[in-house]
Order: structure tokens, then sequence, then C-alpha cells
């Protein structure tokens, strides 16, 4: 049976390292970004290509799940509203979600924010760390 893989952080937590290296233990396991997607659409109006992004991940989650590969959604998904699309998919294709949290500090997602020449402000951290707390201690 396949697996569908979800990451839960911050931004800068390690998400996309843990996702590429557990997708590149397996010639069965699939990394799925729709951020990725969204960046290859760099000259849309993000604003109204982004539900285009979302619906394509979710289209190669569901396609790669029937296939029987394990996919993991690298996204930070904090936001019921888009992960439980992807769960939805994952029940509908009656494969097992697993979570994987990235229990990486504040303090730490800063520091590697500004080795990234700051991609993302350091407030926007700190209000999804205090907004998103609760749904991150949860395994």
């Amino acid at each position: 049976m396949a697996e569908l893989v979800m990451m839960k952080g911050l931004p800068l937590s390690g998400k996309t390292e843990w996702a590429m290296k557990w997708a590149d233990e397996s010639v069965s396991r699939v990394r799925v970004s729709w951020t990725d997607i969204l960046k290859s659409m760099s000259r849309c109006n993000r604003r109204d290509v982004r539900p285009v992004a979302v619906e394509a991940a979710l289209r190669m989650v569901t396609a790669c799940l029937r296939m029987g590969y394990d996919v993991v959604v690298d996204e930070e998904n904090l936001n019921p509203v888009e992960f439980g699309l992807f769960v939805g998919r994952a029940a509908m294709c009656r494969c097992k979600v697993r979570w994987v949290v990235m229990e990486t500090t504040v303090e730490e997602c800063k520091r590697r924010n500004a080795l990234m020449g700051h991609p993302v402000a350091d407030m926007e951290i700190d209000r999804k760390a205090e907004r998103y707390a609760d749904w991150l201690k949860r395994k």
C-alpha cells in the first residue's frame, strides 16, 4: 500500500532537505511541492496561478499514489484547507498518511534564513510559530 507523507514545519525548518533525502532513498518515492510548481510559473501573477499549482500537485500526488509510489508533500502544511486536500486524496486512494514534524526552533529557522539571504521575513517565522504552535506540537 502506498503512503502519503505530510511534512509539517516552519519556513526554513529543514522540510525540503528531509523530503529530498527521503525521496532519494528509494525509486518508489516521489517528492511533490506545489510551491516548486508555482516557482516554475514565475512570470505569472502568483496569486492568480496558485490554485493551478495546488491542483497540479494534487493530480501528481493522486497519480503517484494510484501507481503505488510513496509520496511526500513538501510544504509547511500549516493550513488545514490546503493540507486537507492532500489528505483527502490519500483517503480516496486508500493510502496511509504519515506526518513528519520538523521540530526546528524558531531561532534556528531565523539563523538559516539569514544564511540564505533572508528569503522569508523573520516576523513571518515568528507569526507562524505563534499562530500554529499547537499544531506544530502534535505528532
